[in-house]
Protein backbone atom coordinates (compact mmCIF):
# COMPACT_ATOMS: atom_id res chain seq x y z
CA UNK A 1 0.00 0.00 0.00
CA UNK A 2 0.73 3.93 -0.37
CA UNK A 3 1.49 4.32 3.19
CA UNK A 4 4.19 1.52 3.56
CA UNK A 5 6.47 3.31 0.68
CA UNK A 6 5.85 6.86 2.63
CA UNK A 7 5.63 5.27 6.13
CA UNK A 8 8.42 1.99 5.94
CA UNK A 9 7.79 1.31 10.16
CA UNK A 10 4.14 2.26 9.36
CA UNK A 11 2.89 -1.36 10.75
CA UNK A 12 5.33 -1.83 13.52
CA UNK A 13 4.57 1.79 14.68
CA UNK A 14 0.79 1.01 14.62
CA UNK A 15 1.33 -2.35 16.55
CA UNK A 16 3.44 -0.28 19.14
CA UNK A 17 0.63 2.17 19.66
CA UNK A 18 -2.19 -0.33 20.16
CA UNK A 19 -0.18 -2.65 22.21
CA UNK A 20 -0.20 -3.19 26.02
CA UNK A 21 3.09 -4.66 26.00
CA UNK A 22 5.75 -2.69 27.68
CA UNK A 23 8.70 -4.73 26.62
CA UNK A 24 11.77 -3.55 24.56
CA UNK A 25 11.42 -1.75 21.33
CA UNK A 26 13.98 -0.53 18.93
CA UNK A 27 14.80 3.31 18.79
CA UNK A 28 13.70 3.68 15.07
CA UNK A 29 10.04 2.20 16.09
CA UNK A 30 9.61 4.35 18.65
CA UNK A 31 10.28 7.12 16.69
CA UNK A 32 7.69 5.93 13.94
CA UNK A 33 5.41 5.99 16.46
CA UNK A 34 5.73 8.87 18.02
CA UNK A 35 5.40 11.01 14.56
CA UNK A 36 2.74 8.31 13.71
CA UNK A 37 0.66 9.42 16.79
CA UNK A 38 1.23 12.82 16.57
CA UNK A 39 -0.04 12.68 12.80
CA UNK A 40 -3.22 10.74 13.72
CA UNK A 41 -3.71 13.62 16.27
CA UNK A 42 -3.90 16.40 14.28
CA UNK A 43 -5.70 15.21 12.17
CA UNK A 44 -8.53 13.70 15.14
CA UNK A 45 -8.50 17.24 16.48
CA UNK A 46 -9.76 19.20 13.49
CA UNK A 47 -12.36 16.43 13.23
CA UNK A 48 -15.99 16.91 14.04
CA UNK A 49 -15.74 14.40 16.77
CA UNK A 50 -12.06 15.81 18.18
CA UNK A 51 -13.41 19.54 18.25
CA UNK A 52 -16.63 18.49 20.41
CA UNK A 53 -13.83 16.79 22.80
CA UNK A 54 -11.67 19.56 23.02
CA UNK A 55 -14.38 21.55 23.40
CA UNK A 56 -15.68 19.21 26.76
CA UNK A 57 -12.41 19.56 27.64
CA UNK A 58 -12.62 23.55 27.71
CA UNK A 59 -16.05 23.59 29.04
CA UNK A 60 -16.83 22.72 32.57
CA UNK A 61 -20.06 21.54 33.54
CA UNK A 62 -20.93 24.15 35.44
CA UNK A 63 -20.53 26.74 32.33
CA UNK A 64 -16.87 28.32 33.69
CA UNK A 65 -13.95 27.96 31.21
CA UNK A 66 -11.57 25.37 32.31
CA UNK A 67 -7.56 26.38 31.54
CA UNK A 68 -6.62 23.21 30.65
CA UNK A 69 -3.48 24.95 28.38
CA UNK A 70 -2.89 27.70 30.90
CA UNK A 71 -3.68 31.59 30.49
CA UNK A 72 -2.93 34.54 28.92
CA UNK A 73 0.11 36.23 30.96
CA UNK A 74 -0.81 39.84 29.68
CA UNK A 75 -2.29 42.19 31.81
CA UNK A 76 -5.02 43.66 28.93
CA UNK A 77 -5.95 40.24 28.38
CA UNK A 78 -6.88 39.57 32.28
CA UNK A 79 -6.14 35.90 32.61
CA UNK A 80 -7.49 34.52 29.26
CA UNK A 81 -7.57 30.54 28.73
CA UNK A 82 -5.01 29.72 26.14
CA UNK A 83 -5.96 26.83 23.17
CA UNK A 84 -3.29 24.80 21.63
CA UNK A 85 -1.38 26.31 18.06
CA UNK A 86 1.39 25.21 15.84
CA UNK A 87 3.16 26.85 13.29
CA UNK A 88 3.86 23.73 10.97
CA UNK A 89 1.41 21.19 10.04
CA UNK A 90 4.71 18.83 9.02
CA UNK A 91 6.31 16.70 12.33
CA UNK A 92 10.31 18.02 12.94
CA UNK A 93 11.80 14.93 14.32
CA UNK A 94 14.74 17.54 15.81
CA UNK A 95 12.17 18.38 18.74
CA UNK A 96 13.67 21.68 19.20
CA UNK A 97 11.88 24.44 21.65
CA UNK A 98 11.30 26.23 18.76
CA UNK A 99 9.27 23.12 16.91
CA UNK A 100 7.15 22.66 19.70
CA UNK A 101 3.49 23.37 20.35
CA UNK A 102 2.57 27.03 21.18
CA UNK A 103 -0.73 28.60 22.67
CA UNK A 104 -2.39 31.39 21.29
CA UNK A 105 -4.39 33.59 23.05
CA UNK A 106 -8.19 34.56 21.32
CA UNK A 107 -8.06 38.21 23.06
CA UNK A 108 -4.82 39.51 21.88
CA UNK A 109 -4.15 37.16 19.23
CA UNK A 110 -0.34 36.44 20.36
CA UNK A 111 1.34 32.99 20.54
CA UNK A 112 3.02 32.18 23.23
CA UNK A 113 6.03 29.62 23.85
CA UNK A 114 5.14 27.58 27.04
CA UNK A 115 8.00 26.09 29.03
CA UNK A 116 5.90 22.67 29.71
CA UNK A 117 5.17 22.00 26.11
CA UNK A 118 6.41 18.71 24.78
CA UNK A 119 4.37 18.00 21.60
CA UNK A 120 5.83 19.19 18.67
CA UNK A 121 3.40 21.80 17.13
CA UNK A 122 1.92 19.45 14.09
CA UNK A 123 0.32 17.50 16.76
CA UNK A 124 -2.05 20.64 16.78
CA UNK A 125 -1.11 22.18 13.30
CA UNK A 126 -2.37 25.68 11.85
CA UNK A 127 -6.01 25.03 11.30
CA UNK A 128 -6.94 23.72 14.41
CA UNK A 129 -6.90 26.67 16.98
CA UNK A 130 -8.83 29.03 14.49
CA UNK A 131 -10.96 26.51 13.42
CA UNK A 132 -12.01 25.92 16.85
CA UNK A 133 -12.93 29.66 17.45
CA UNK A 134 -15.19 29.67 14.19
CA UNK A 135 -16.96 26.64 15.28
CA UNK A 136 -17.43 26.59 19.67
CA UNK A 137 -15.35 29.80 20.35
CA UNK A 138 -18.97 31.01 21.33
CA UNK A 139 -20.33 28.37 23.47
CA UNK A 140 -16.75 27.85 25.38
CA UNK A 141 -16.44 31.71 25.92
CA UNK A 142 -19.75 32.55 25.83
CA UNK A 143 -19.39 34.43 29.63
CA UNK A 144 -16.39 36.40 27.95
CA UNK A 145 -16.81 39.65 25.64
CA UNK A 146 -16.59 38.81 21.96
CA UNK A 147 -15.40 41.85 19.78
CA UNK A 148 -14.54 41.90 16.05
CA UNK A 149 -10.87 41.95 16.01
CA UNK A 150 -10.01 45.39 14.49
CA UNK A 151 -6.99 45.86 17.35
CA UNK A 152 -5.31 43.12 16.39
CA UNK A 153 -1.80 43.69 18.04
CA UNK A 154 -0.17 40.83 16.83
CA UNK A 155 1.31 40.10 12.89
CA UNK A 156 3.01 36.96 13.71
CA UNK A 157 0.05 34.74 13.36
CA UNK A 158 -1.55 34.26 10.27
CA UNK A 159 -4.85 33.21 10.94
CA UNK A 160 -5.45 30.44 8.57
CA UNK A 161 -7.63 27.26 8.38
CA UNK A 162 -6.65 24.54 5.86
CA UNK A 163 -3.82 26.66 4.27
CA UNK A 164 -6.28 29.72 3.38
CA UNK A 165 -6.81 32.71 5.15
CA UNK A 166 -9.37 33.77 7.60
CA UNK A 167 -11.23 36.76 6.44
CA UNK A 168 -10.99 39.98 8.77
CA UNK A 169 -14.65 40.39 8.40
CA UNK A 170 -15.19 36.80 10.00
CA UNK A 171 -12.06 37.28 12.69
CA UNK A 172 -13.22 37.54 16.64
CA UNK A 173 -11.53 38.02 19.72
CA UNK A 174 -12.78 37.47 23.04
CA UNK A 175 -11.94 39.28 25.65
CA UNK A 176 -12.23 39.20 30.01
CA UNK A 177 -15.39 41.57 31.04
CA UNK A 178 -15.67 44.90 28.76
Amino acid sequence: TSSDTSFPLFKAALRLILSNDDGPTPLSVQRAAEVLYTLVHARYVISPRGLDTVRSVLRRPDGSVNPVFGRCPRIRCRGMPLIPYGDSDYFDARNSVSTRAKRYCSCCGEKFYMWDSKADESAWGTSFCHLFLMIYGSTVFSDLHMEKSDAVTSTDVQQRIFGFQVHPASQLRYSVGN
